[in-house]
């Protein structure tokens, strides 16, 4: 399940870098609304960005790439989190503490989805945009893009704390801790892409292209992020795998010891 997990986590963390690289506006087109009354000169002007050819295909491309991101979150929530491990804590603060993280990222993958959906051309492209209790296409999708990014800093920070816990633990009890930085690591650029995508929704239009590759700063440190955690995770399964193996060799050879004595014991008159 982990395997599986890793990969829709890659595919759809590296989908998103086009995604978000094709949106980025052209242009910003300066309109003038309003001119002076007595110079004639236009005083007041609306900021519309102008996209490439490629802006439906990114956007498309986006909704594919979180929707693999949010199956994985969601996965990893069910298969790994909701069940108490072994020895683990259990009872019901127990659980919300083990949940509590993963359930923040599954929130923030649906409000980034959401705001994705928003930006399709035919809700935020139109003359005007199309408005949803009326709040516009693009103000509402950037506004779901901003819960998203504060609802992953969130999932971030308890990921950091978890991870720093394990640290000590594996500390004190004098087993190795260095693979724990690696998901450490993953976490820290997980709070710099929600940084990049809170401020990306915050700026006004007339910065629109400094915003776009602002969120796509954000998307690589999403990428090496995800990349750091699958190799995390890889080391973890191999770790597990060998564990297993010895296991399995150890019980091997008892029962084979077990046998050599039965059979000796045999040989042995008035046995």
């Amino acid at each position: 399940m982990k395997v599986v997990i890793g990969i829709f986590y890659l595919v759809g963390a590296f989908l998103l870098l086009p995604g978000f690289i094709w949106i980025i506006p052209e242009k910003i087109l300066h309109i003038p609304v309003h001119f002076n009354p007595s110079t004639h000169v236009p005083d007041v002007f609306i900021y519309v960005p102008k996209f490439g050819d490629r802006y439906e295909t990114a956007i498309h491309t986006l909704i594919w790439g979180i929707s693999l991101i949010l199956a994985a979150a969601t996965m990893d929530m069910l298969a790994n989190h909701c069940r108490a491990p072994a020895g683990g804590s259990k009872g019901i603060v127990a659980a919300v503490r083990r949940v509590f993280g993963p359930f923040m990222q599954v929130l923030g993958a649906l409000a980034i989805l959401g705001g994705c959906i928003v930006f399709l051309p035919k809700y935020a492209l139109t003359n005007p945009p199309k408005k949803f209790n009326g709040i516009s296409a693009p103000d509402l999708a950037n506004d779901l893009f901003k819960l998203g990014s504060v609802l992953y800093f969130i999932a971030a920070i308890v990921g950091v704390l978890g991870v720093v816990t394990g640290i000590r633990m594996a500390k004190a009890r004098g087993k190795a801790w260095w693979p724990l930085t690696l998901p450490l690591v993953a976490f820290l650029l997980f709070m710099c892409t929600s940084t990049c995508y809170f401020v990306n929704g915050m700026l006004p239009t007339s910065k629109g292209i400094e915003a776009g590759y602002l969120r796509l700063v954000g998307t690589i440190c999403m990428v090496i992020a995800v990349v750091l955690l699958t190799i995390s995770t890889a080391i973890e399964v191999v770790a597990n795998s060998r564990s297993s193996g010895r296991e399995v060799a150890d019980c091997g050879a008892s029962l084979s010891e077990h046998d050599f004595g039965n059979a000796a014991s045999k040989n042995v008159p008035g046995a």
